[in-house]
């Protein structure tokens, strides 16, 4: 019974990572002072440089990817290896949108929820990730691409599982998927804390 909450937490601890606010400081920037003052990869790719954006896209990614990978390790220890990856993921998420280093501040969790899908549903990740560019192409706007993307990521998931793995599996990650597109969604929806300057 205790790993799920453990899972949740570690999680929650390795997404809380603010990668983007560490990256900021090698120009001795605070990012939530620059652009839209959030903490992700497009934000300090447009006013600190697309080669530091590109690193926070990685560490974000990889934090990600991570949370869910500690999962599956913690998750065979403990004898239960679906829930326990799942809430790991979603710990991440949370984490990174809701930081405990930075008072409570994030960035948007697009990155971060591709990073958790790679260890658990990659193929799911990366119909998010396509869907992510086709949105991104037509309507020219990131951060309506990235919401609408969040939104769709439930159904993402259940599609690249539907065939593939046993119902109780398809249920469970779809559910997941569902609190992780619902913290993103409520991101976007939230009023930016910090002040904003347009780059």
């Amino acid at each position: 019974m205790l790993a799920l909450p453990l899972a949740l937490v570690i999680g929650y601890l390795i997404g809380s990572l603010p990668s983007a606010a560490l990256v900021a400081r090698l120009k001795r920037r605070d990012i939530f002072e620059v652009g839209s003052s959030s903490m992700g990869a497009m934000n300090t790719a447009r006013n600190l440089g697309w080669a530091l954006g590109a690193l926070v896209l990685l560490l974000d990614l990889g934090k990600g990817a991570l949370a869910s990978a500690v999962g599956v390790w913690f998750g065979n220890l403990a004898g239960e290896t679906l829930y326990t990856p799942l809430a790991a993921g979603v710990g991440a998420i949370v984490g990174h949108l809701w930081s405990v280093w930075v008072g409570f501040r994030g960035g948007k969790g697009l990155a971060t929820t591709l990073g958790v899908a790679l260890p658990i549903y990659p193929l799911g990740g990366l119909y998010a990730l396509l869907t992510l560019l086709v949105l991104i192409a037509l309507s020219r706007r990131v951060t309506l691409a990235t919401f609408l993307t969040a939104l769709a990521y439930p159904l993402l998931v259940y599609l690249s599982l539907m065939s593939t793995a046993p119902p109780v599996k398809v249920t469970a990650t779809t559910l997941g998927a569902c609190l992780i597109a619902l913290f993103v969604a409520l991101k976007h929806a939230l009023p930016v804390a910090g002040p904003l300057r347009q780059p």
